[in-house]
């Protein structure tokens, strides 16, 4: 991955403000710099500077010297985002562990595995599909449901691919195209569609306006049946339910049967995620899915309104 992509991921999806990218930059032009040299090239004034640096020095980012005054450096980038991902692995874990102890006891946690895998993730995720009759799911702010795509595997393909091409690196959702990871998961939501398991999504309306708006750029009639589509599917699948709530979802969660729980931190092209088979965790999720779920509407009345339709 080139270095400019690296910081725009770091900015985009790992909480990095444009302050903390400024001096990464910087620091990529030089092998090493002082704080005051550092407020002079990117204009961040010295007395918030430090602030920026000790969370980029905490978060193995970037390098400090013990000299006095200290300098700081990134040496080699890719090595420093890889330290920084198993400082947020670790901090991740740390949350993880509080959480648990907050909603659990030792007797109900029978197992708890982070999950740093693409592949692992997605494997476990078709496992606990199969073994599971209900299904509820918190969709993370910009990822839709995957029955808003056409179940057909062909049309499915077509339109993960435009996506990507359309939006790049930005939308956690529509990122990357229709891999072979992606396309086995498709398969496996196909089939507990179709043998009646009952799954349930709530979604954000941020996510709905721009899969509304991507889609309209096709034109006005390819729109129509696209959504005409996912409506079909919608009425054909009586057990699969989206509803939409206004505010912001940060987290991904998916709850299996009401006694595993996989919380997802970041989009499948880096993931992040605890697995656990914990009861009374399941069933914390299960209470704040309910709890969205009363205060939402229907992902039809959206996809109807889009067409022209009111129901």
């Amino acid at each position: 991955m080139r270095s400019d992509e690296m910081l725009n991921e770091l900015e985009a999806n790992f909480g990095l403000k444009d302050n903390h990218i400024k001096i990464l930059k910087e620091l990529q032009l030089s092998d090493e710099l002082t704080a005051d040299k550092l407020a002079k090239n990117t204009g961040v004034p010295l007395g918030r500077i430090y602030d920026f640096l000790n969370d980029l020095v905490e978060s193995k980012l970037v390098l400090k010297s013990m000299t006095f005054p200290s300098v700081y450096s990134i040496d080699n980038l890719e090595q420093r985002v890889m330290e920084f991902m198993r400082y947020q692995t670790n901090v991740l874990i740390k949350k993880e562990q509080t959480l648990m102890g907050l909603f659990s006891d030792d007797k109900d946690i029978e197992q708890t595995t982070i999950l740093n895998d693409r592949e692992r993730l997605v494997f476990e995720t078709i496992k606990l599909m199969a073994e599971s009759k209900e299904i509820n799911i918190i969709e993370q702010t910009e990822t839709i449901p995957s029955i808003f795509y056409p179940m057909e595997e062909q049309d499915f393909i077509k339109m993960r691919n435009y996506f990507a091409k359309k939006t790049g690196d930005k939308g956690a959702v529509f990122k990357g195209g229709a891999d072979r990871l992606r396309v086995m998961l498709h398969r496996a939501d196909n089939e507990a569609y179709v043998s009646g398991k009952h799954i349930k999504f709530v979604m954000d309306e941020h996510s709905v306006e721009l899969y509304l708006n991507l889609i309209s750029k096709l034109g006005t009639d390819k729109k129509k049946s696209i959504l005409k589509t996912v409506l079909s599917q919608l009425s054909s699948h009586p057990n699969v339910k989206v509803y939409v709530v206004k505010e912001n979802l940060p987290i991904s969660a998916m709850v299996f049967s009401n006694k595993i729980l996989l919380l997802r931190f970041a989009h499948m092209n880096a993931p992040l995620c605890i697995l656990a088979k914990s009861k009374r965790m399941a069933e914390f999720y299960n209470s704040f899915f309910e709890e969205l779920a009363a205060r939402s509407k229907p992902a039809q009345k959206y996809l109807n309104a889009a067409i022209g339709l009111h129901v």
